[in-house]
């Protein structure tokens, strides 16, 4: 039988491998490929991978973890005399779960008495620094009614996990 020792290592020089890949490779030569499960997120840098490394239609709503929508509590906001111009304003927080990305933020108006004057103001802030994460809304209403008869709003975070 022929063993390392009968072989001059200088007369193979050129020749390719063959068989099977081991450890963390998969195929054979010349076309090695990664072994299923060889490679975890603690192997790549962060930022490592963006969108020109994916391929178009590679990653579908199974890749994707699950959205949440977290509404903030009713809140009222109140205008004294209707279409005069002068809005009446105010914020709302909301939050998403525990572990949850915000993703966006929306208003659900539950109330607005009856007029068109109720309007998205902006995101005040975003926190991403908390977790939850937060954002604060801004929205104003200039459909009258005052303190008797507001608006009525919810902040609406939509958010995954």
């Amino acid at each position: 039988s022929l063993t390392g020792t009968d072989v001059d290592e200088s007369t193979l020089s050129g020749v390719p491998p063959t068989g099977p890949a081991g450890g963390s490779l998969a195929g054979t030569y010349p076309n090695p490929t990664l072994a299923p499960d060889s490679v975890t997120g603690a192997e790549i840098a962060a930022d490592s991978v963006g969108s020109s490394e994916i391929a178009q239609s590679v990653v579908g709503a199974d890749e994707l973890d699950t959205v949440h929508e977290h509404f903030s509590a009713v809140t009222n906001i109140t205008d004294t005399t209707a279409h005069d111009g002068s809005w009446g304003f105010t914020t709302q927080t909301v939050a998403c779960g525990l572990g949850e990305d915000l993703l966006s933020v929306s208003v659900d108006w539950t109330d607005d008495n009856g007029h068109n004057e109720a309007a998205f103001g902006g995101v005040n802030t975003i926190n991403r620094a908390v977790d939850p994460e937060t954002a604060t809304v801004r929205t104003g209403f200039d459909g009258g009614g005052g303190a008797a008869d507001p608006a009525q709003f919810q902040v609406v975070a939509t958010c995954i996990f």
